[in-house]
């Protein structure tokens, strides 16, 4: 799993584009679910890959546009011979704002410009001839005039789930990598992955797992795009059957740096956030090598991931300073867990408490919740007040939902 596929995705996109013979060399295969349920595919031209995602744009009316419309789970295809390499993406399209699908309207060709305003794509036609008519009468009536973008022609972004890169090999040995996340790659996002093995690490194996790690593992607020990984390895007999606290066999995360560098080696320990952890990979992951993990993990029982919270809270608070954006929305999906007993990724359960906040503090949790997603930079200095009072409040909050559900116990 690597820790930028953005990253390589661009540079493979780079290479192909200048090592292509096709006039045509952003081309990729959108495929998209009917309205029967069958998967369509077709081409359009990738505009732009961001942190985010990967943006094209089309007519909001064809039968491509009106499958997101329905169904926002889109795969693209991408195969680049000159270099070797097919690249696949799963995730959801969402449509771009004005602004941006304007800007990608104006670099259109004229041509490409009138096509769109005189043509209904995907409908039905008579014969070609009255096609050809109905694009030069709207190229001789338009003259040279500016032609404005219409409302249905847009952009979608697609914010990936996976990105898979297959490297081509004659022998047919092809060799695949690549990232998979729940709710989508996030600008700020650590890469967490879970490794459950069946016996103890001896002390050797722990000093070589850092060593290793702290080299492919992007730096806190490093500007060389390197997601931070967060391991963790469980041995499988101290988690099932299931026993609360869980242990952890092994960790590694980007917090943990500064001691690693001074020779620090992380022993087991009794976990209790591991609880939350596991709870979702049972529920929500990939598997990379091996068995799905929830056919070889015992369920979690709500009761002990409010617990784990509860004993997680101090702790959590305590590292307030210098990590607000992350405390701030942990504590948001805290609240949400127990509160309806839903663990979901930290800007969803920051969009659920927003409307749960008076005004003073839905701003700054939106703020952190933007952030999150790579559409605002946060800053926190002079904050000190109004973060510790939102933090306050939703501790509160989560407190009192714990009091409320072991009451009704």
């Amino acid at each position: 799993m690597m820790s930028n596929p953005i990253n390589k995705f661009k540079s493979c996109w780079d290479k192909a584009k200048s090592n292509s013979t096709l006039k045509h060399h952003s081309e990729v295969c959108i495929n998209t679910i009917d309205e029967y349920g069958f998967p369509s595919g077709s081409f359009v031209d990738l505009k732009a890959v961001d942190d985010i995602g990967f943006i094209f744009c089309i007519n909001l009316d064809s039968q491509k546009g009106r499958d997101i419309q329905r169904n926002p789970k889109v795969g693209l295809t991408f195969w680049w011979e000159a270099i070797g390499y097919q690249v696949r993406v799963n995730g959801i399209a969402t449509q771009i704002p004005y602004t941006i699908s304007g800007k990608h309207w104006k670099e259109r060709p004229r041509d490409a410009q009138i096509t769109t305003i005189s043509c209904k794509q995907s409908q039905p036609l008579l014969s070609e001839y009255d096609l050809n008519k109905q694009f030069e009468e709207a190229k001789r009536n338009i003259g040279e005039m500016q032609i404005p973008k219409p409302e249905n022609w847009g952009g979608f972004i697609v914010k990936p789930n996976s990105i898979e890169f297959l490297t081509f090999k004659e022998s047919r040995l092809h060799i695949r990598d690549g990232s998979a996340v729940n709710g989508g790659l996030r600008i700020n996002s650590d890469v967490d992955v879970l490794v459950i093995v069946n016996h103890s690490l001896p002390k050797a194996t722990r000093k070589k797992l850092i060593d290793r790690l702290m080299l492919i593992s992007g730096k806190i607020g490093n500007k060389d795009s390197m997601r931070p990984l967060e391991v963790t390895v469980v041995k499988h007999s101290d988690i099932v059957p299931w026993l609360y606290p869980p242990r952890n066999e092994f960790i590694y995360g980007e917090w943990l740096r500064n001691g690693f560098e001074k020779g620090q080696i992380q022993e087991p320990i009794d976990d209790p956030d591991l609880a939350i952890v596991l709870a979702q990979v049972s529920k929500n992951s990939i598997s990379l090598f091996g068995p799905n993990a929830s056919d070889i993990l015992d369920p979690v029982p709500m009761m002990d991931i409010r617990r784990a919270i509860k004993e997680s809270l101090p702790g959590l608070i305590e590292g307030l300073k210098g990590d607000e954006r992350n405390v701030i929305l942990t504590l948001a999906r805290m609240w949400q867990t127990v509160s309806i007993g839903k663990i979901s990724p930290k800007d969803v359960a920051a969009k659920w408490a927003l409307p749960l906040l008076p005004k003073e503090y839905s701003t700054l949790l939106d703020l952190a919740r933007k952030a999150y997603r790579g559409e605002y930079v946060d800053k926190w200095e002079g904050l000190d007040s109004e973060v510790t009072a939102l933090v306050k409040h939703m501790k509160n909050a989560i407190e009192t939902c714990l009091i409320q559900t072991k009451e009704k116990r």
